[in-house]
């Protein structure tokens, strides 16, 4: 008998269907937080409140942060617990 994967403190996936949904929402939920990276650091990096730098340089900087962001979080949050259940 199989038992099942713990994906999470006080979660229990019993289903695969349930683990997919599951491990959808974080990745949607990774994505937006790029997408809120990628668009906040260049307001406040370039707007005259913020900074003042260059806008093509805040984007640049902007989408690096933003693809470190994702990177990290999809390690950390959408691929834990894809190895074998113990």
């Amino acid at each position: 008998m199989n038992k099942p994967c713990v994906s999470a403190p006080g979660f229990v996936a019993t289903t695969r269907v349930g683990q997919l949904l599951r491990r959808y929402a974080q990745f949607c939920l990774v994505g937006g937080s790029g997408v809120l990276v990628d668009m906040g650091v260049p307001h406040l990096l370039a707007s005259g409140a913020g900074l003042g730098w260059n806008l093509s340089l805040s984007k640049t900087l902007a989408a690096e942060i933003a693809l470190i962001n994702n990177s990290w979080l999809s390690q950390r949050f959408g691929w834990r617990g894809t190895g074998r259940c113990a």
